[in-house]
């Protein structure tokens, strides 16, 4: 048997990620050229992934409401196709004693370092800055490494303080997960509020004549 291994398509002109919005198919389950994998959202629409060959799924990748690269790996279906045989392996070769090589030099390996850029939506960044955590130092579970609000909550809850995303917990409150349409809302809020400056402008005008004009007016007006 053999794997096909179906990769997230390019779901939009000029889309880089989209979000797992829910899984069709289950681990075991059979599928055909007409089933729908799973729904993912990007920043146009939200998209049903199908299926491009027949088979059995036997991975799927990422949980709903993560973020995934377009290109990354998506489903594992193993499909009816025979793996060719490997080939024969030759001979052994006869030992010849020799002279033990001196040993390799390993040149030391810098550390990577804390004050590398991390990657991560502007919203998560506000949040970040907003709770005192350093990007740099956490570990991102997104594309390429990408900090998602799941990694802050992570972080959050190791320091033993309430996530501001999911709030403290209280008796009668129901606390869910901002996710799909509500997400991409909340980070374009957060970016327009970050980025575009908001001012308020006042302008005061003197309407007293305006006023006696328009009495003297409706007092000229028949009864």
């Amino acid at each position: 048997m053999s794997v096909f291994v179906v990769r997230l398509p390019d779901v939009g002109e000029g889309v880089a990620e989209a979000e797992l919005v829910e899984w069709c198919v289950e681990v075991g389950d059979r599928v055909t050229t007409e089933s729908v994998l799973a729904e993912v959202l990007t920043d146009k629409a939200t998209v049903e992934i199908a299926c491009p060959v027949d088979g059995v799924v036997v991975a799927v990748h990422g949980a709903p409401g993560d973020l995934l690269a377009v290109g990354a790996e998506f489903v594992g279906i193993e499909t009816g196709a025979e793996v060719s045989p490997p080939a024969a392996e030759p001979p052994p070769a006869v030992a010849v004693s020799a002279a033990p090589a001196p040993p390799p030099v390993v040149s030391p390996v810098a550390a990577p370092s804390t004050t590398a850029h991390a990657l991560a939506a502007p919203a998560v960044r506000h949040r970040a800055r907003s709770l005192g955590i350093d990007l740099s130092a956490v570990a991102g579970s997104g594309p390429d490494g990408r900090v998602v609000h799941a990694d802050l909550d992570r972080v959050v809850a190791g320091r033993g303080s309430p996530s501001a995303a999911v709030g403290p917990a209280q008796p009668g409150v129901h606390v869910e997960a901002v996710r799909g349409l509500r997400r991409r809302i909340s980070e374009n809020l957060s970016l327009a509020w970050n980025d575009i400056p908001h001012i308020t402008y006042v302008d005061e005008v003197d309407a007293t004549q305006v006023e006696a004009l328009r009495a003297e007016l409706n007092s000229r007006l028949p009864q």
